[in-house]
């Protein structure tokens, strides 16, 4: 790459002027938004299920689990996602920490976290 492209490549990378083809644009865009997931979930229903969903209808259903989850987690249960995993409240034990700002030491109380495990069938289709 010459020092020209490579300067208008820094240059486009640091306005945000990137072109669509890029990768660099693939790369920027890699993480999947709450729409992307409604899209990929109705195109799914429609060509493996051969069911038309309404977009509205799996926004709901979206928003109606993460209603559910939080409840139930609230609730200290376990969350079952069939085929994916499942979420749990995990204890966290009160430690000592350190400002970093100051480096004084400080008492982090103890808390309730939500964690998953990802079910066998998951793991094995990732790896």
């Amino acid at each position: 790459m010459s020092t020209a492209n490579y300067k208008l490549l820094i240059r486009n990378l640091r306005t945000g002027n990137i072109p669509k083809y890029s990768i660099f644009n693939l790369i920027r865009n890699a993480n999947m938004t709450k729409q992307d997931l409604i899209e990929r979930i109705t195109e799914t229903m429609k060509i493996r299920y051969d069911r038309a969903v309404s977009k509205a209808d799996v926004s709901a259903l979206l928003d109606a689990l993460g209603d559910v989850t939080t409840d139930r987690l609230k609730a200290g249960e376990d969350v079952p996602l069939p085929g994916i995993g499942k979420l749990v409240v995990k204890a966290k034990a009160a430690r000592t920490g350190r400002n970093p700002k100051t480096g004084e030491t400080i008492q982090i109380p103890a808390k309730h976290v939500p964690d998953f495990t990802p079910a066998k069938a998951l793991k094995d289709a990732v790896a």
